[in-house]
């Protein structure tokens, strides 16, 4: 047991030491590493063998990734290493469940992956609210307004945006 714990440190060691070996690719040379929800393409050099830790993935292209994830991509035809995040899957099935004069209830279906938190927006986007669950409750409309409500899922790296979905709705008068 006192063995395999060892070997466990060992490895965990060299895994950290290997990561943190990899110089930092310059963001002119990836300009177009391009990430969807669960793919990641290097365009510049389409046959670049790219690598997340121990696998390593030949044509310039790393698919069945997880969305809204941050991912260390090891370029090696640059030698050098980039993280990159895929974007989140969309939010679906946005329902107002409940209106006032003056506020609206709505929840949604949560896309799968990483979400670090959602962004909620209405009045074109001058009026906004970030909410780590499903759901927001939006308060101090106005009476009879018609609201366009749009929800978009914010990725693992607390940047990247996935699809938005949109419901509109008036208040009661």
């Amino acid at each position: 047991m006192k063995l395999l714990l060892r070997t466990l440190l060992v490895l965990s060691a060299l895994l950290k030491i290997t990561q943190a070996a990899c110089n930092a690719c310059d963001s002119n040379d990836t300009e177009t590493l391009m990430a969807t929800t669960t793919t990641v393409t290097f365009r510049s050099i389409p046959n670049c063998n790219l690598s997340i830790g121990n696998l390593t993935y030949e044509n310039g292209s790393i698919t069945g990734l997880n969305p809204g994830s941050v991912y260390q991509i090891s370029l090696g035809c640059l030698n050098c290493c980039k993280n990159v995040t895929t974007e989140p899957d969309a939010v679906r099935d946005i329902t107002v469940t409940k209106f006032t004069t003056s506020s609206m209830s709505l929840n949604w279906t949560r896309p799968n992956g990483e979400i670090s938190f959602y962004r909620v927006q209405w009045n074109d986007g001058s009026s906004n609210q970030t909410v780590d669950q499903n759901h927001s409750n939006i308060t101090d409309l106005t009476a009879g307004v018609r609201y366009e409500i749009t929800v978009t899922a914010v990725a693992g790296d607390g940047h990247t945006e996935g699809q938005n979905d949109t419901v509109s709705q008036y208040t009661s008068k």
